[in-house]
């Protein structure tokens, strides 16, 4: 049997990817191009001079490559064990170690768009709200060192610009608090991991296993999200506001890839699943028969 990637499926995939990276692309215009809606302040609004901590509890690198690699390497393994059960019980490509592979290949290639879709519609839908609203971040009195001298009427709504900080970046940032973006992408990665963890993982060895793994992956969004009150970086309420955005689109992301993915390949048992039919063609193979004997055409399962 040899592989066949068809005209339609290459056609596809190009599509999908495109989609993804055309949000992404967006969503990362947003946050180096647009500007922050100019919110005022009042001066003495203790919510806003709290001091600010240049390191994070957890850094942005160590929040994108656990919550991206971490997922994805469980989709890998689950799929993996879970399509060589299939193969020691009997599948039409269990004896072509060539085509495991590829369908195995295929199967997390599937299940990965579907998640680094809902990470760049989290990242794009937590950054529209932050530069549509530019709530001021706990510590915004600390980076933008207001001179209230330039104000007539230092008790009332200040909207002018009065600060004196150096760094502009920070005064920007400042300006960025609401939806937590630590939050919602904690809470997308983890939710996701632990319902495809719920839908996929159905070894029984060990009772609490799966248990464990969805509890863990729970505690580490959560404390993502602490972390962020902490860090005096959000108001409890940003927080919040990020973990349900985060949550709301793990269970449409999951629920969409339910329907289009995973029904597909509870079907697969054999290469005629219709989620390899990419990958597949069926021809008719007839044995020889006597003269007036009827049987009826196996399907002869090539993949081109």
């Amino acid at each position: 049997m040899e592989l066949a990637v068809t005209t339609r499926c290459v056609l596809g995939v190009i599509g999908d990817v495109s989609v993804v990276i055309i949000i992404g692309i967006s969503s990362v215009l947003i946050r180096q191009v647009a500007t922050p809606f100019h919110r005022g302040f009042f001066r003495d609004d203790e919510s806003l001079m709290h001091p600010f901590i240049d390191k994070s509890t957890i850094p942005v690198g160590l929040l994108y490559g656990l919550g991206f690699s971490l997922p994805m390497l469980v989709i890998m393994i689950t799929e993996g064990v879970l399509l060589r059960l299939r193969q020691n019980q009997g599948g039409s490509y269990g004896e072509n170690k060539g085509l495991f592979w590829r369908i195995w290949l295929w199967i997390v290639y599937r299940l990965g768009l579907m998640f680094f879709f809902g990470v760049v519609v989290t990242h794009f839908s937590t950054n529209v709200p932050k530069y549509t609203i530019g709530r001021l971040r706990p510590h915004f009195f600390a980076v933008c060192v207001p001179d209230f001298s330039k104000v007539t009427n230092t008790q009332s709504y200040i909207t002018e610009d009065i600060c004196t900080g150096n760094n502009t970046d920070d005064i920007k940032e400042a300006r960025v608090s609401f939806p937590s973006g630590h939050s919602s992408m904690a809470a997308y990665c983890m939710l996701f991991l632990v319902l495809y963890l719920e839908r996929r993982f159905t070894w029984q060895g060990m009772l609490l296993l799966k248990s464990f793994l969805q509890v863990v992956s729970t505690l580490m969004a959560v404390y993502t999200c602490l972390s962020r009150v902490s860090d005096y970086k959000h108001h409890w309420s940003d927080v919040l506001a990020g973990g349900l955005l985060g949550a709301l689109v793990a269970g449409f992301v999951f629920w969409s890839m339910e329907k289009n993915v995973l029904q597909q390949l509870a079907e697969s048992e054999t290469t005629r699943g219709s989620l390899v039919k990419p990958l597949v063609k069926t021809t008719p193979q007839r044995d020889s028969q006597p003269p007036g004997a009827s049987h009826p055409s196996q399907p002869d399962t090539t993949v081109l």
